[in-house]
């Protein structure tokens, strides 16, 4: 009954035409499912039936009715994992509906956020923001004489779909609003959908760079978390671990410190077993990013056994022989091999391991800058010169990646040879998935460009997005990313 009882609540014109013999087929229909084979041919057999209504010029008296079994066979399909043919459907039964009901019909929403949710799955997100922003238009009307929380829920969906875009500004608007709107009720204002508000709109800040607004924003959600569940409840874990991520950027590094520790120790407290707490993967991130900030201070000797553990908790979740896994393991290795060999002559300043951490870390100082300064040629530079270590070529994709939202850099970075430099660190460094997901934004963002657009499509960038999808299946945002990119390069 899943795929009826939902239409039978719409309160739209028409679907009081249905013979009563009608409900009671979809009904019977929907019983009988049991798997996604049988829901595709019940789905075939609505549009016969539509097709045959048609013919008989139904569609012509009662358009919502036809509407409305345009999104029954929808539904059908979207039950099957059929989204493709799921979003023609939708997108039909809105097209009618439009026509019959028009732009400003309370009405509309239904079928409009049919095909909302149908594109945000495919990751059309050009095309889901339109028809968001439509909806979000009838649900305000709405809203201003009947409150719920649809308003604030459908605004943080857009949200997502602006951000996934980058369009962070635009993503920032509208989790003002959601903030705007929970904070004018005493109630709401302190509940955990706030929190979370909060906690998104302070990743968009971060993603800019605007790092103090965004530890501004973290330490608010944390503030709601910790009054609703009290100081020391492992719900303020994840925006712990986002907040030493922005007090990293800003160079706090003991800061930064204290508060991964602490995101750890709350997966920790109250357990039976402490350690076995942290076989989640949320929490091998955050080892991994605390190894890294050791890392970044030459203190190899306390990075060593996070990288150690991050990567005993992800091959036990995802498999020895994962992507997370080997990432884990390619930078323990590459860590180790940096610490220094005792010797009795030990001279730090000389030290070939040292050196070559410092080397590491200058690079990445010196990345940042030119990121800073918009100066394309810095990053390249840097890129160039580091080609063999994995932190250094993330950087400077990420470098790339934030720089050519500006269009003004696209075509010097093309001329520069960045679409080359990122190509080559995706083949050499295809275990980093830092690289694989920055490197494919960054190749959609130049592929904004003309000339770029043409070299990025003579070149292998296809085939190694789409082995960057294969080899990091697990990780959701970077399959984002690469799809991005493809479906602009494609």
């Amino acid at each position: 009954s899943r795929g009826v009882l939902p239409l039978l609540q719409l309160a739209t014109p028409g679907v009081s035409q249905f013979p009563k013999i009608t409900v009671t087929r979809a009904f019977s229909q929907v019983n009988k499912i049991v798997s996604p084979e049988e829901r595709k041919k019940w789905a075939a057999e609505i549009l016969q039936t539509l097709q045959a209504d048609e013919s008989r010029n139904d569609f012509q008296k009662f358009p919502i009715k036809s509407a409305t079994f345009w999104v029954m066979a929808g539904l059908e399909h979207r039950s099957a994992q059929n989204h493709e043919e799921a979003g023609l459907l939708f997108e039909q039964a809105y097209q009618v509906a439009r026509t019959h009901l028009g732009d400003d019909s309370d009405d509309l929403g239904y079928f409009l956020s049919f095909s909302f949710d149908n594109l945000i799955l495919r990751h059309k997100y050009a095309e889901a923001e339109e028809r968001g922003r439509a909806l979000l238009q009838i649900i305000r009307k709405r809203y201003a004489t009947k409150p719920s929380s649809e308003l604030p829920e459908t605004l943080q969906r857009v949200a997502i779909v602006c951000d996934m875009q980058n369009k962070l500004d635009d993503a920032i608007a509208l989790l003002q609003e959601i903030i705007d709107i929970y904070q004018s009720n005493p109630i709401t204002a302190e509940g955990i959908s706030c929190a979370n508000a909060y906690q998104q709109l302070a990743g968009c800040y971060d993603r800019k760079n605007e790092h103090e607004k965004a530890e501004q924003k973290f330490r608010l959600s944390l503030a709601i978390i910790e009054k609703v569940k009290g100081f020391d409840d492992v719900a303020s874990a994840n925006v712990l671990h986002s907040l030493g991520c922005c007090l990293e950027a800003q160079n706090r590094l003991l800061e930064a410190e204290m508060v991964f520790r602490r995101s750890l120790d709350l997966r920790r407290k109250g357990h039976k077993n402490p350690e076995e707490a942290l076989r989640t993967p949320i929490a091998a991130l955050t080892l991994h990013t605390l190894a890294e900030l050791y890392v970044k201070q030459s203190q190899h000797e306390k990075a060593i056994p996070l990288l150690t553990k991050a990567h005993s908790i992800r091959s036990s979740v995802f498999g020895e022989n994962s992507p997370e896994a080997s990432t884990t393991f390619s930078r323990l290795s590459e860590v180790t091999s940096m610490q220094p060999q005792p010797s009795q002559n030990t001279n730090d300043s000389k030290s070939p391991d040292l050196q070559s951490i410092n080397a590491i870390q200058d690079s990445v100082s010196r990345i940042n800058e030119a990121v800073e300064k918009e100066d394309v040629e810095g990053v390249l530079r840097e890129m160039r010169s580091g080609k063999s270590s994995s932190t250094i070529q993330e950087r400077a994709c990420v470098g790339i990646w934030k720089m050519t939202r500006n269009e003004d850099t696209l075509a010097k970075f093309g001329k520069g040879g960045a679409i080359e430099l990122i190509l080559e660190a995706m083949k050499n460094h295809s275990g980093f998935h830092g690289v694989q997901m920055h490197g494919s934004g960054a190749l959609r963002n130049l592929a904004e460009d003309d000339d770029n657009y043409a070299k990025i499509r003579s070149s292998n960038a296809v085939e190694l997005i789409r082995l960057a999808m294969q080899n990091h299946s697990s990780k959701v945002l970077l399959r984002r990313y690469c799809e991005d990119a493809l479906a602009r390069i494609v």
